[in-house]
C-alpha cells in the first residue's frame, strides 16, 4: 500500500472537496517525496476505498516543512455522490486550513519550475559539450 499526502484542496459551494493537490509521501517521515498533482476528489476517494492511506499535510514554518494532520476518509454523501473528508477536525488542521494552503503549492507553478529546470539542464549539458570540444581542439584532438 502507498501513502499519500494532500497539501491543498478546492471546495464546492456546499463545502465538499472537489479536487486536491496530492503527492506520494515517505512512510516514516510523512514528508513529500514526489511532485504534487491536482486530482479530482473522486480519484482520491477511489484510492482510499482501495486501501491506500491519505494524510493531510500542513505547512509548518516553525518546523521548516510539512507536518502530517488527520487522515482522509472515503465518504458517501446523502445524494449518493462519493468524496473525501478528514476523519477528524483538529484545530489548525482542518479542511479550511488546507484551502488556505492550496495557494502555497500550485501544480502549474511546479510544472513551470520543473520545465525551467529541464531547460537549464539541457543548456548546461550543451555548454559542457562545447567546452569539452574546445578543450579537445586546444589539445590537438587528443
Amino acid at each position: 500500500m502507498s501513502i499519500f499526502g494532500i497539501t491543498g484542496v478546492r471546495l464546492d459551494n456546499s463545502g465538499h472537496i472537489v479536487s486536491a493537490t496530492i503527492t506520494p509521501i515517505d512512510a516514516e517521515s510523512k514528508s513529500p517525496v514526489g511532485i504534487p498533482e491536482d486530482r479530482d476528489a473522486l480519484e482520491i476517494a477511489s484510492l482510499i476505498y482501495k486501501g491506500e492511506t491519505v494524510y493531510s499535510l500542513f505547512i509548518d514554518k516553525g518546523q521548516d516543512g510539512t507536518v502530517p494532520g488527520p487522515q482522509f476518509t472515503y465518504v458517501v454523501y446523502p445524494d449518493g455522490s462519493e468524496g473525501i473528508e478528514l476523519q477528524e477536525d483538529v484545530p489548525g488542521r482542518t479542511v479550511t486550513d488546507l484551502v488556505q494552503h492550496s495557494a502555497w503549492i500550485n501544480t502549474d507553478q511546479f510544472s513551470e519550475v520543473f520545465r525551467a529546470l529541464k531547460e537549464l539542464r539541457a543548456s548546461l549539458e550543451k555548454s559542457c559539450a562545447e567546452i569539452a570540444s574546445a578543450v579537445k581542439g586546444i589539445r590537438g584532438g587528443t
